[in-house]
C-alpha cells in the first residue's frame, strides 16, 4: 500500500515536526520523542471524561512499506509503555500482512495520504510557527538552568524516608495567553467631606488558553519577582450564575453584611440561599471579623492591583526562534471574557495572544510513580 504525497521525500526533522504539531492540535499533550533506527515515536496524552487516555505514536521514516515484522516490533514497545492505542504514521505506506496484522490487534495507521488529509484538517486554520511567534513573552531560562531546578525540586530520600526520584525528561513548550482588558465603575469617597464619586477603573488581565489559568506577579518582600497562576475561572466554570454574581459583588464590595446581602440578592429566595451555600461549601467566601457579614476568600490581588498586567513586569519580545512546540488552544476567548466579565462585574475586551514560555518535567521515583512540575519561563524586567 503505496504512501506518498505531501510527505514523499520529507527529512526527519521535517516529519517530526508536521506528526507533532498534528497531535497537539488534535488536543493532546505529548512527550520528548524518542529516536529508532527507522523512525521515531512520542507518548501522547488526553484526559477525557472517563480517565486520562495515552497513546503510543510511532512515525516510520523508509523509504519502502513497513512489514509485519516491524508493526510487531512497535507492540513488544507499547507494551513497555503501558499504553491504551497505537498509531503508526509511515509516509511509504505498508504490506498487506502489515495492515492485517495492525488491524488484528486494533492499531490504528495512516499512510502518506491519509496523514496529508489530516494535515489539512487540522493545521489549515492554525497558525503557522512564524505567525505564533511574533509576539511572545522572552525566554528567560536556559534549558540548562530549568534543569537545575528541577533537579533541586526532585525527591531525596532522608534517612531512609521518602521517595528517591529521578528526572525522566525536561522539554520547553509556549503556551497560548490571551490578554484582556476588563473596566469597571466604582464608588470611592473623595475630598475630606467623604463625597462619593463614581469613578472608572480598567485592568490588563492574561489567560492561558490551552489551560483556563489567569496569571499575575508575586513579589513578596525580600523576594525575586516570579510569575503564578490560579485556577479560579476553573472552579467557576463549576458554580451557578447566580454564586458567580453573588461572589462577584463580594469581591468588588470587600465585605458585605448580612442584612445588605439579602437586600442586594433577596436570599429569602431559596435558589439565591443555595447560590450562597454553594460558595460557602466551595471555600470561596468566609465570615467578617464580627461574624455580621461575608467577604471573599481568595488569595488572588484586587481588581486594579498592577501585578495582573504583565507587559509591566516581563519583556516581550518579536520574531521570537525557537524549537519549542505549542500547546493547543482549547478556550474561546469569548467565552473566557464572558466569565471574567462575570467574576470583576466589568467590561471586558479582547486584546492579543501573546505565547508564554515554560519548561515542563516528569519525574519517577523509586516506587514506579510519576509526577510532572512546570517552570514558567519569561524574561523579567530588571527595573522591578
Amino acid at each position: 500500500m503505496a504512501g506518498g504525497g505531501l510527505f514523499e521525500g520529507w527529512s526527519r526533522d521535517g516529519l517530526k515536526s508536521s506528526v507533532s504539531q498534528v497531535v497537539s492540535q488534535m488536543g493532546y499533550s505529548i512527550d520528548a520523542s524518542e529516536s529508532h533506527d527507522d523512525g521515531f515515536s512520542f507518548t501522547a496524552f488526553r484526559q477525557e471524561p472517563l480517565g486520562k487516555v495515552k497513546v503510543l505514536v510511532y512515525v516510520f521514516v523508509l523509504d519502502k512499506e513497513v512489514s509485519k515484522h516491524k508493526v510487531s516490533e512497535v507492540l513488544k514497545i507499547s507494551k513497555e509503555k503501558d499504553v491504551s492505542h497505537i498509531v503508526l504514521f509511515s509516509p511509504s505506506g505498508y504490506s498487506d500482512t502489515a495492515l492485517k496484522f495492525s488491524g488484528n490487534h486494533g492499531i490504528a495507521f495512516y499512510d502518506g495520504k491519509a496523514l496529508e488529509d489530516l494535515m489539512q484538517k487540522h493545521l489549515a486554520s492554525a497558525p503557522q510557527k512564524e505567525k505564533i511567534f511574533e509576539l511572545a513573552f522572552d525566554l528567560g531560562e536556559t534549558l540548562s538552568q530549568a534543569a537545575g531546578f528541577f533537579d533541586r525540586e526532585c525527591g531525596k530520600k532522608f534517612l531512609g524516608f521518602g521517595v528517591e526520584e529521578r528526572i525522566v525528561e525536561v522539554h520547553g513548550r509556549y503556551a497560548p495567553v490571551c490578554s484582556f482588558m476588563l473596566s469597571r465603575d466604582e464608588e470611592v469617597k473623595t475630598g475630606l467631606s467623604g463625597t462619593v464619586k463614581n469613578v472608572r477603573k480598567s485592568n490588563f488581565f492574561y489567560v492561558n488558553l490551552n489551560t483556563n489559568e489567569f496569571y499575575y506577579i508575586s513579589r513578596g518582600l525580600g523576594k525575586d519577582v516570579k510569575l503564578v497562576s490560579s485556577d479560579i475561572l476553573n472552579r467557576l466554570m463549576f458554580l451557578t450564575l447566580g454564586s458567580v454574581e453573588m461572589l462577584a459583588d463580594i469581591m468588588k464590595k470587600g465585605e458585605i453584611p448580612v442584612g445588605e446581602l439579602h437586600d442586594r440578592h433577596e436570599l429569602f429566595y431559596e435558589e439565591n440561599m443555595n447560590d450562597l451555600q454553594l460558595l460557602w461549601e466551595q471555600g470561596l467566601i468566609a465570615s467578617t471579623t464580627d461574624k455580621k457579614g461575608v467577604m471573599a476568600n481568595l488569595t488572588i490581588p484586587a481588581f486594579d492591583n498592577p501585578r495582573y498586567d504583565l507587559r509591566g513586569f516581563t519583556s516581550v519580545v518579536k520574531s521570537v526562534s525557537s524549537d519549542f512546540d505549542v500547546d493547543a488552544i482549547k478556550f474561546d476567548r469569548k467565552d473566557v471574557v464572558k466569565l471574567l466579565e462575570l467574576f470583576y462585574a466589568g467590561k471586558g475586551e479582547v486584546k492579543e495572544v501573546i505565547y508564554l514560555p515554560y519548561y515542563t518535567c516528569k519525574y519517577a521515583d523509586d516506587k514506579g510513580m510519576s509526577r510532572s512540575k512546570v517552570l514558567l519561563a519569561p524574561k523579567y524586567l530588571t527595573s522591578v
